[in-house]
């Protein structure tokens, strides 16, 4: 369970699994909009029947990665949208796991907590990530770019939604604000659990901030 009051309730995943996603967490450019292009799971696009404001966008810091630091930076960008100014590298020493070559999501949400921010992972579906970016909040979401054999973790920052041009925005590697389509980013993100990481300010800030 999360700190502050956050309304969530943590999945909780096995750490070998985890393991297994993150080998390999340097993507090519093109990678995460090419990786579903097999046929299958349409449904999954077919998910949100419920009436959604038709483009959203959050304005989320950029930190470009090209190298296999895509925990670091998501959490980064995220951490700093909040206010809490943060520098991947140093990140990097806190969440890094070299013989995975990526971040445990446990990692980084103890570190948005460690630095007074409420935070929680969950399973994810297409109609809560569409309210909380609509409510201003953006994600870090775990996507799967290889296969069940050969998985390939790579996490993004979900910073938006096209209804009209039926896909998401995210931050991912070295593309800022990469347009992903809804089928190809839910094929991704299925492979992963649908893998999500909300982090958003503790209830006091909240409060204070009210």
């Amino acid at each position: 369970m999360c700190s502050g009051g956050l309304a969530r309730v943590a999945v909780v995943l096995c750490a070998g699994l985890w393991g297994a996603l993150l080998m390999s967490c340097a993507v090519r450019p093109d990678q995460v909009s090419a990786d579903a292009r097999s046929a299958g799971n349409r449904e999954l696009a077919q998910e949100s029947v419920r009436p959604h404001q038709a483009l959203h966008h959050i304005p989320v810091p950029f930190f470009p990665d090209d190298k296999d630091q895509c925990g670091p930076v998501t959490l980064a960008s995220v951490l700093t949208f909040w206010g809490v100014p943060t520098d991947p590298q140093d990140l990097r020493k806190e969440v890094y796991t070299p013989r995975l070559g990526g971040a445990l999501p446990m990692d980084l949400l103890l570190a948005a907590q460690a630095r007074g921010l409420d935070a929680a992972i969950y399973a994810g579906g297409l109609d809560d990530l569409k309210s909380e970016l609509a409510a201003g909040h953006p994600l870090v979401a775990l996507l799967n770019l290889g296969s069940a054999l050969f998985p390939q973790g790579h996490y993004v920052v979900v910073t938006g939604y096209d209804e009209r041009r039926q896909g998401v925005y995210v931050h991912s590697g070295p593309l800022r604000d990469d347009f992903v389509p809804y089928e190809r980013f839910l094929r991704s993100w299925e492979k992963a659990g649908r893998l999500t990481l909300l982090v958003l300010p503790d209830e006091n800030r909240r409060k204070a901030a009210s």
